[in-house]
């Protein structure tokens, strides 16, 4: 995806307006999607993988988000690895499910929703940076 692209992906997913530009994207999209019946994604210019990625990662984010902010990233991090690591311990059990237990935690339940992405969970480095740009986004 292109930096364009990518703030109106995360504008979308955070819940705040579209730029004039964004609007634009989006309705472009979507006329193109009407017309020729090409996946909407496609329509959008994302490539799949990469706006699974950042659904995953935007679920990351949120489930970090839940942890104590007075914890270092890295206590943080290691609070979300043990988080995903109990839900891989019944995933077959749920992951025929479509919404997350609604009596799960936050945590688990954004954990959850990252995991629908099927895109693999980052590894350490790559929470790290997650935990950055979050920690950069609420500053």
């Amino acid at each position: 995806m292109t930096k364009p692209i990518d703030r109106h992906v995360q504008a979308i997913l955070e819940g705040r307006p579209l730029s004039s530009g964004g609007l634009e994207w989006l309705q472009d999209g979507f006329l193109v999607h009407i017309k020729t019946g090409v996946a909407l994604h496609k329509c959008l210019g994302l490539k799949r993988r990469s706006y699974m990625i950042t659904i995953r990662n935007h679920h990351l984010m949120r489930a970090l988000a839940q942890i104590n902010p007075d914890y270092s990233n890295r206590r943080r991090i290691g609070i979300l690895q043990d988080e995903i690591n109990m839900l891989f311990k019944i995933w077959l059990e749920c992951e025929a499910l479509t919404k997350p237990d609604p009596r799960w935690s936050c945590l688990r339940q954004e954990i959850f929703l990252a995991l629908r992405c099927h895109v693999g969970i980052p590894d350490i480095r790559q929470l790290e940076n997650i935990a950055k740009s979050n920690s950069d986004s609420i500053s």
